[in-house]
């Protein structure tokens, strides 16, 4: 049992960089491993040395002439050590068996040591080649999330696990989500940004996987001699033993949580989402459990995104589809209510919408859930007054501008102009949603910036959101 407790400072010491989680030991050496530089309070009970001697003792001292000599050996001219080394080592006339895992800081070499749990690995690898099965099986989207979960919180045994997706400004919404009996759900929940604020998104980039067994956990202090506290630095943000920072520490007690799991998921612009494992008290976590997690999030992505990749190859084919429909019936068209008649129901599954509405020469015709006439021609209105200019206009927050004061159901909307005959019109997008689970504002309402609206662009036409109070549809 590691203590939770960091000893008091002696004389000539003070913490430095931060804190560790009381679940493994923690060395700072120098760019050659040969000068132990920072070490973690704790590491008096693995090398039953005081602290003075631990910061003056070489790394072979302290783990050992055999294990020193293959960790300086596997790091030489790496970012991190190839696979971690198992130790054994006698511990108060116990034997203690632990992993060690290094990876370099900059010019400093970061060491985590943390103890092995005795977990049948056969059996841990065939549950992980199970679930790599059922991953690699997978057809759709939300199949595989939904696998993904499960199958993280059977290997964890965190009672939620769910995938967090980011949008393109950065808020995150729940989108798959596994539960436990009786664990409160938090899918289709919305997050905003400043929940996922910049540094923590790029500790991420830097290091994929968040641990913390324990919320509760009193940290451990990570000291160093008095003559180095000029030169304190972060050493521990690609740590995986970091300790939670108070402000996490809260958010987590808010959020009724008592150990927590988080792994990223990056795409080709950066991070694309989060797994997170919650547990409703601590959890105990072998390092070779949160690798296997890892390995399935891994996985997971790869299919995850040759899944977007089809799925976006047959909507563009879609799209052109209905371009080559509406080409061939332009001339059988008869009127602009012919037009909505015809290609409504279309429309809301192609711009994944439940409204749309073209109001022509005045008039409205709508299919779906839609505003109500006079408030949509006011929108139309000041549109045309401040935005001169052929294209599309879409915004994702309506209720905070001049055009829509008293529209406060209104989330998201997008409208272009088309032409029906000789006369110009105006198609507009909406549908229902939840308010409470609105998303924040994400900024003025601006030009989608492409030319007309026969080039949408299907990435943006995925804004064609408006809220209506419920029940009201045209």
């Amino acid at each position: 049992m590691i203590s939770s407790q960091s000893e008091p400072e002696e004389p000539g010491l003070l913490g430095a960089a931060g804190n560790i989680q009381p679940c493994g030991w923690l060395l700072v050496l120098d760019a050659d491993a040969d000068t132990v530089l920072r070490a973690s309070a704790n590491l008096t009970e693995l090398t039953s040395l005081p602290m003075t001697e631990v910061l003056n003792a070489s790394l072979a001292q302290l783990l050992g002439r055999r294990l020193a000599r293959t960790l300086k050996r596997d790091i030489r001219g790496r970012s991190r050590m190839s696979a971690p080394l198992a130790v054994t080592r006698k511990v108060a006339g116990s034997t203690l068996r632990v992993q060690v895992s290094a990876h370099r800081r900059d010019d400093r070499i970061v060491v985590e040591i943390e103890p092995r749990r005795s977990q049948g690995q056969r059996r841990l690898m065939g549950q992980v080649n199970e679930w790599l099965r059922c991953i690699g099986e997978t057809d759709s989207i939300e199949t595989l999330l939904n696998t993904l979960v499960e199958g993280v919180a059977h290997l964890t045994g965190h009672e939620r696990v769910l995938v967090c997706r980011f949008d393109a400004d950065r808020h995150g919404k729940i989108i798959a989500e596994h539960c436990g009996d009786g664990v409160p759900s938090l899918r289709g929940q919305h997050f905003p940004a400043s929940d996922f604020p910049a540094q923590a998104r790029r500790l991420f980039e830097e290091s994929p996987v968040r641990s913390v067994p324990d919320v509760q956990a009193a940290p451990v202090a990570v000291l160093t001699h008095e003559s180095a506290r000029r030169n304190q630095r972060e050493d521990l943000n690609a740590s995986v033993l970091r300790a939670a920072s108070p402000e996490q520490v809260g958010y987590q007690e808010h959020l009724g949580v008592g150990a927590m799991l988080s792994i990223g998921i990056r795409g080709q612009h950066g991070l694309w989402g989060l797994l997170v494992g919650h547990g409703l008290g601590p959890v105990p976590l072998a390092p070779a459990v949160r690798e296997a997690a890892k390995v399935l999030v891994q996985m997971a992505s790869q299919r995850l995104f040759l899944l977007r990749a089809r799925q976006e190859a047959r909507y563009l084919q879609r799209v052109q589809d209905s371009r080559d429909l509406l080409t061939r019936e332009r001339q059988r068209l008869s009127s602009p209510e012919a037009l909505v008649r015809r290609h409504g129901a279309e429309w809301l599954l192609l711009f994944r919408v439940q409204g749309v509405a073209l109001l022509h020469d005045g008039a409205l015709f709508g299919f779906g859930e839609v505003p109500a006439h006079g408030p949509l021609l006011d929108l139309v209105t000041s549109l045309e007054a401040e935005h001169i200019h052929d294209g599309p206009w879409y915004a994702s927050e309506m209720a905070s501008h001049t055009f829509t004061k008293g529209w406060h159901w209104m989330v998201c909307v997008a409208c272009w102009p088309c032409r029906c005959g000789s006369t110009p019109g105006v198609v507009t997008g909406c549908c229902s949603f939840v308010m409470n689970r609105s998303r924040p504002s994400t900024g003025p309402l601006r030009p989608a910036g492409f030319a007309s609206s026969s080039d949408v662009n299907p990435s943006q036409s995925r804004l064609c959101l408006a809220v209506t109070p419920p029940g009201e549809k045209r």
